[in-house]
């Protein structure tokens, strides 16, 4: 625990926060992109996730990318890191499906679009966040002006 607690003083609590958030999708994401029959055969009819979490897990892929952008200083930035984790997990999907499917399976049209429209939900969701935290912020520190 106290390994832990230095670790946050030295990262800080934001960039502990952000490592988190990006862990966190790029984990749900990685099983969202097994196939389903991978996991049945593993026991996992449904999927790893239990029903009861799977409203709780569909919001995290709205809010994690969001939360992201939010926890950045630079819009640039949270677009990136927003996009990241599919990044990630896409590449290592297709490197892992070649074999099987082929090397162009995310460059199939209905893949590739199923591809860029994640892509474009991750940056735009990181941007939205980092402009909800940066007018925040604006918002906070403007000084308040009186009405005459």
């Amino acid at each position: 625990m106290d390994r832990l607690l230095e670790l946050l003083r030295t990262l800080g609590i934001r960039r502990a926060a952000l490592g988190t958030c990006i862990f966190c999708e790029t984990l749900l994401l990685l099983i969202a992109l097994i196939p389903q029959s991978i996991w049945s055969s593993l026991g996992y009819p449904s999927g790893p996730i239990p029903d009861v979490l799977a409203p709780v897990v569909a919001g995290a892929f709205y809010l994690l990318p969001a939360l992201t952008g939010a926890l950045c200083r630079r819009w640039k930035l949270a677009v990136v890191l927003a996009t990241l984790p599919a990044w990630l997990d896409l590449g290592m999907f297709a490197i892992a499906a070649a074999g099987h499917i082929g090397p162009f399976y995310l460059a199939i049209d209905p893949h590739a679009v199923n591809t860029v429209g994640t892509l474009e939900l991750f940056a735009v969701l990181g941007a939205l966040g980092w402009l909800a935290q940066s007018s925040l912020r604006s918002l906070l520190k403007s000084p308040k002006r009186k009405r005459q």
